[in-house]
């Protein structure tokens, strides 16, 4: 599924004038539905925008100011029963919020600003405000964290043994496993998928 922000002209009996809610729809576009924010309950006045699925369990996203800024408070409610009970503004600290990214490990990375300059910074769903400070530009507004996980570069690792009477054996190795980065798996094996042996003859 793909999960996108889109705003709904018919709106609700109470806001005719439409409101920009959550849905879900197939990869090939063959069946779009309401996740969230188009009911009466639903805070339809508030535009949901830059919604992020988190590992647990709920869905992470900005109650926008308006149509336009991109910026808000930071929400979430439940991706299982999406519902104004499971709703939840987490931000209530009078900060801006844009940009949520959840990590693996449960950890919730924002771009928020107290005033003007953003930053990026780790937010706390307890204490309803940032915690820590991840980087932040005074000259620039530091938006859309996003881990960069380390990969593989080589699709092979070839291996050169200088053996007895100048032999040269060849091995040649592929991994096959993915580094263990922010609760994902690890394996520091390889495999063995070509073998070579070539021998130099002295004349």
């Amino acid at each position: 599924n793909i999960m996108f922000s889109s705003t709904q002209g018919n709106g609700t009996h109470n806001n005719s004038n439409g409101s920009t809610c959550l849905l879900v729809d197939n990869w090939d576009g063959s069946y779009p539905r309401h996740i969230y924010g188009n009911a009466v309950s639903e805070q339809p006045d508030a535009p949901k925008i830059q919604a992020r699925e988190a590992s647990d369990g709920y869905v992470y996203y900005i109650e926008a100011l308006d149509s336009n800024s991109g910026i808000g408070n930071l929400a979430r409610v439940s991706w299982t029963t999406p519902h104004a009970k499971t709703q939840s503004r987490l931000s209530n600290d009078g900060r801006l919020y844009r940009s949520p990214h959840p990590l693996p490990d449960g950890r919730l990375m924002v771009s928020s600003a107290e005033r003007q300059d953003f930053g990026i910074y780790y937010f706390c769903a307890d204490k309803g405000t940032v915690s820590e400070l991840v980087y932040d530009d005074p000259e620039w507004n530091d938006h859309h964290p996003q881990p960069v996980y380390p990969r593989y570069k080589p699709r092979w690792i070839n291996s050169f043994t200088a053996g007895k009477e100048f032999g040269v054996t060849t091995v040649t190795y592929q991994p096959f496993d993915q580094v263990r980065v922010e609760g994902y798996p690890h394996s520091g094996r390889f495999v063995v998928k070509k073998f070579f042996l070539l021998w130099l003859v002295k004349r």
